[in-house]
This record gives C-alpha cells, sequence and structure tokens, in this order.
C-alpha cells in the first residue's frame, strides 16, 4: 500500500494499461490511501519522478502527411460514400495519435478491404489500445459488434474473459537494481509488467530488452501488442475537484478519481463522466459511449 504523500495542488494519476487496467497511482495532499497494488518501493520511485503544476500538452496532429493507398481509400468510401471523408480523417488522426506500426496499419486496412465498417474497426482498435489487447482480436470484436451486439456488452464479454491484471511486488532492492540500467524509467517498469502479465514473457527478459535499447514499439509490435506506447499518460486533477465532486455526488474519493481520470482520457467533461458512475454506468458502458460518439 502506498504512504499518504504530503504534494499539494495537483494530484498526478499514471494510467497504467490506459483504462485503470493495473490500478491507480496518485500521489495527493489529502490524507488517504487510494487502493495501490505496487509496492511501496514503486511508489517511492515514482513519487520522485512525478513534476508538480506542470501542463500536460496535447500532440499536434497533421494528418496532411498521412498518404494512403488508393485502394484503401477506395476500400473505405466504397463502404460508406456519404461519410468516407469524415472516416478517412478520423483513421488518419487514429494512425498519428497512436503511432500506430505498419504491420498493424495493414491488419486495420485488411478490416476494410474485408467489408467491415470503419466505424467498427476504429472503435475496436482504440479500446484494445487502452487496453493491451493484441491485434489478433481487432476481427473478432469487430464480429461480435456485427452480430448484433452492443459495445457496452462486447467490452464486458471481453473484459470477463481476461484475467484480471494484479501489480507485481518485487523484492527489497530489486527496483533499484533495474533502475542502474541506463535508460531505464519508472514508466518502463510498468508498462514491463503490463507486458509480462499480458503476453507471458519474463519481466526480466522484456526490462532487458528495453536496457538493449528496443524500444516499446518495436518489442510490442513482435509481441502483437496494440499499446505500442512508451510512456504512460498522465493526467492532472486537483484536490477541490476531488472534494467538491465527493461532497456533491456521495461517492467515494477512489470513485471520483477513477471518473475524472476516465473523462480526460476520453477527453470528456469531468462533471459528465461523474454523473454516469453516479448513475450506474460502469467503465464499459462509458468507454464504449464515448468511442461510439468520436467515430460514429
Amino acid at each position: 500500500m502506498y504512504k499518504s504523500k504530503h504534494i499539494k495542488a495537483i494530484v498526478f494519476v499514471l494510467l497504467i494499461a490506459g483504462m485503470l487496467q493495473a490500478g491507480i497511482m496518485v500521489y495527493s495532499g489529502a490524507e488517504s490511501q487510494i487502493n495501490g497494488r505496487y509496492s511501496q518501493e514503486t511508489s517511492e520511485i515514482n513519487a520522485q519522478s512525478a513534476a508538480l503544476e506542470v501542463e500536460i500538452p496535447k500532440k499536434e496532429i497533421d494528418i496532411n502527411k498521412v498518404v494512403l493507398k488508393k485502394e484503401v481509400e477506395d476500400a473505405i468510401t466504397n463502404l460508406d460514400a456519404a461519410n468516407a471523408a469524415r472516416n478517412i480523417t478520423n483513421y488518419k488522426t487514429l494512425l498519428l495519435e497512436l503511432e500506430i506500426p505498419l504491420s498493424f496499419q495493414t491488419e486495420i486496412e485488411d478490416m476494410y478491404i474485408n467489408g467491415h465498417k470503419v466505424q467498427d474497426v476504429l472503435v475496436a482498435y482504440e479500446y484494445l489500445y487502452n487496453d493491451y489487447g493484441n491485434i489478433a482480436e481487432l476481427e473478432v470484436l469487430i464480429k461480435q459488434k456485427e452480430s448484433g451486439k452492443a459495445w457496452e456488452t462486447v467490452f464486458k464479454e471481453y473484459k470477463r474473459g481476461m484475467p484480471e491484471f494484479i501489480p507485481g511486488n518485487f523484492e527489497a532492492g530489486k527496483l533499484e537494481e533495474i533502475f542502474k540500467i541506463p535508460g531505464i524509467t519508472p514508466d518502463d517498469v510498468i508498462i514491463a509488467d503490463r507486458i509480462t502479465q499480458q503476453s507471458g514473457m519474463e519481466f526480466d527478459e522484456l526490462v532487458a530488452m528495453r536496457g538493449q535499447g528496443l524500444d516499446w514499439k518495436t518489442i510490442n509490435e513482435g509481441l502483437g501488442i496494440v499499446n505500442t506506447s512508451g510512456e504512460l499518460p498522465r493526467v492532472a486533477i486537483t484536490n477541490a475537484q476531488v472534494k467538491n465532486y465527493i461532497k456533491s455526488t456521495g461517492l467515494s474519493e477512489e470513485r471520483v478519481i477513477e471518473a475524472l481520470v476516465l473523462a480526460q482520457k476520453l477527453d470528456k467533461d469531468g462533471k459528465a463522466v461523474v454523473d454516469k458512475v453516479k448513475a450506474g454506468n460502469t467503465e464499459e458502458d462509458i468507454i464504449a459511449q464515448s468511442l461510439e460518439e468520436k467515430y460514429r
């Protein structure tokens, strides 16, 4: 469990596995302990690495530099001529935002050529990205949607079929040794732990690969893991926000933080997501609604 951290103003949350799959790391001025399952040593290292009062910039996206093959644009147009321009823009944006490697881009474009709706492909891909899913699962999710199931149902069934991710504990001194390896960051440790349980590869093997200079995009592409980012997203939340929502909704501190993290991750209004959580919507419900709205 984490020690309370006397850090004022900004709460920094490390989103492990995108949508809270690996837990939350929170550094707050509040005298509280959010459910953290990494060892105390991991908590200390990440607390030291968290910066205060830093604005989190958004990536600049210029889709004009993305050139699709003619057969791909034709396939997208033939699938839905009325919405072709928007679908092409959404696809190009996703390619840049998630830095999708060429092999995964080919898998996506095969979905279009084989007649699967662009909107369904993009929703399924982004969901798998956030959940550290495998590229081989892309068509599986799409076909479940095409069978008549709502995305909320597809996502919930997917979650039920996956083992719960439990962040690992490390022996005393283990992390100190790891951080002696040049270039290894706290993010690398958390990502390696997530990939270990997702792929079955040994943690030490993954860390060694990073230490040899391979980036996560290369490593995860080779493993078929859709999320190829080398950094965990940071989300800034103020203590005042958390306290206000606890008071107005009656939700616990942990539920409020989870809702606000999810809101920022989905680029949604915090109050709207908190209200949905209070109304009984699950994380999968909110994600499905957001992604459908994004790509419709």
